[in-house]
This record gives C-alpha cells, sequence and structure tokens, in this order.
C-alpha cells in the first residue's frame, strides 16, 4: 500500500491533505480523485453555481505530485448545438 495526499487547489488557494490515505497504487489514488471532484461538483450545483477554477493534486510520500485533475475535466457536458443534434462539450 502506498500513502496519497489529495490537495484541493485553485489559483490562489490551497487545502492541504495532511493524512493522505492508503491505495494500493495510482490507479486506485486516479479513481478516488474522480469521484471527490465529482462530489464537490455535485454538491456546488446544487447551490446554482458550478466553479471550475479548482483541481485536484494528488502528492505521493515523496512530495511529488503524480497526479492532477483539473474539475472541468471530471464530467462531460451534453447538450443539443444548434440543428438539434446532441454534443459532449467536454470529454473525460
Amino acid at each position: 500500500m502506498q500513502r496519497f495526499f489529495f490537495h484541493l487547489r485553485d489559483h490562489v488557494h490551497s487545502i492541504i491533505d495532511p493524512d493522505g490515505v492508503e491505495l494500493p497504487d495510482l490507479s486506485a489514488a486516479r479513481q478516488k480523485t474522480l469521484g471527490a471532484a465529482r462530489d464537490v461538483l455535485s454538491a456546488d450545483i446544487k447551490t446554482g453555481l458550478l466553479d471550475l477554477r479548482f483541481r485536484i493534486d494528488v502528492e505521493d510520500e515523496d512530495g511529488q505530485i503524480v497526479h492532477s485533475l483539473p474539475f472541468a475535466q471530471a464530467f462531460a457536458v451534453i447538450q443539443d448545438d444548434n440543428d438539434g443534434r446532441s454534443v459532449a462539450a467536454f470529454r473525460r
């Protein structure tokens, strides 16, 4: 097991994870990051405000950033284009 730290950041602020989480590998850390970003976004959208300036940086035990997920990459937006066809605006 490895310990990963999940830091929430924008261009100004950081919320640092002091404890981290033990996970089997980087793939598991990536999945946890995606779930965490979607949890934050789903709570935000209930208030009517979707703030995409944030990202989650994942650090390993040596303090190296091993993964970074901007919130805008945590979901897909599907809407109709001008011709009535559904198109994905963002892909993850």
